[in-house]
């Protein structure tokens, strides 16, 4: 009768739910396949064709009152919708789906977090390049103006660093584009990025910086690396930043 056809709705139904919570993430036919194999225990005569199709509407059933959600084939626990006001997170006859959506989320906040993480120190990085850069730019620029200039640093470089009395062979290509180095004692190479950190090319004092940077990328840096903030050489990387707006004025 419709009563034992409800009831026998809901059971199926309640299969079919605890099959994708326990799985997260899975497809129809995994979901199906399992309930085929559960209802040929109880009894091996079942219709298969009529289990797949009940698993169907059980799946649109769950997908309607937004338990799962269907993206192409996949099909992805999303929990329980939460009673008015009684703040549990179930239904009635199901299985607490509360806990397993709340350490989802958390999970979810974690990975979250850890990104940020990463994207600020990227963030880190790329401000005090840039401010070594301006730095190198100006440095460049005087040295240009005189008559000779050996100090002028070219990009990219690399820096090799050992002790002064260790043995070195150094044989460069003709076109210079190429050298081949020889050591007796161990050495460290160390690239332009590296060497100009190392030279705290990147300081600037406090009013550059606010002709640098936008004031909250001013706040934000200050914060990670307080040493950027600091009495420049002469030409620092303010005075570039100023001179070439006074150039494009």
């Amino acid at each position: 009768d419709k009563n034992k056809k409800e009831k026998g709705l809901r059971e199926f139904s309640l299969r079919v739910c605890r099959q994708v919570e326990a799985k997260m993430v899975t497809t129809y036919n995994e979901v199906a396949d399992e309930l085929v194999k559960e209802f040929k225990n109880d009894d091996p005569t079942g219709d298969e064709k009529n289990i797949r199709r009940r698993a169907y509407d059980a799946l649109n059933v769950l997908t309607a009152m937004d338990i799962i959600s269907k993206d192409k084939k996949d099909i992805q626990w999303k929990g329980f919708p939460s009673l008015s006001g009684d703040g549990k997170g179930q239904r009635s006859g199901f299985s607490s789906g509360g806990e397993n959506e709340k350490e989802r989320l958390k999970h979810e906040i974690r990975e979250k977090q850890k990104e940020v993480q990463q994207k600020e120190g990227q963030l880190e990085d790329l401000t005090v390049q840039f401010l070594s850069l301006l730095q190198l730019l100006k440095r460049n620029e005087r040295t240009s103006t005189e008559t000779s200039n050996p100090h002028r640093i070219y990009l990219p470089f690399v820096l090799v660093s050992t002790d002064s009395d260790n043995t070195i062979e150094c044989d460069i290509s003709d076109d210079k584009q190429r050298a081949k180095f020889n050591f007796r004692r161990p050495f460290e190479l160390h690239d332009d990025r590296e060497t100009l950190n190392m030279m705290s090319m990147f300081r600037s004092d406090p009013e550059s910086l606010k002709e640098l940077l936008p004031p909250h990328l001013v706040s934000f840096i200050k914060q990670r690396r307080p040493d950027v903030v600091g009495d420049e050489p002469q030409g620092g990387a303010g005075s570039a930043y100023r001179e070439m707006k006074q150039e494009r004025e």
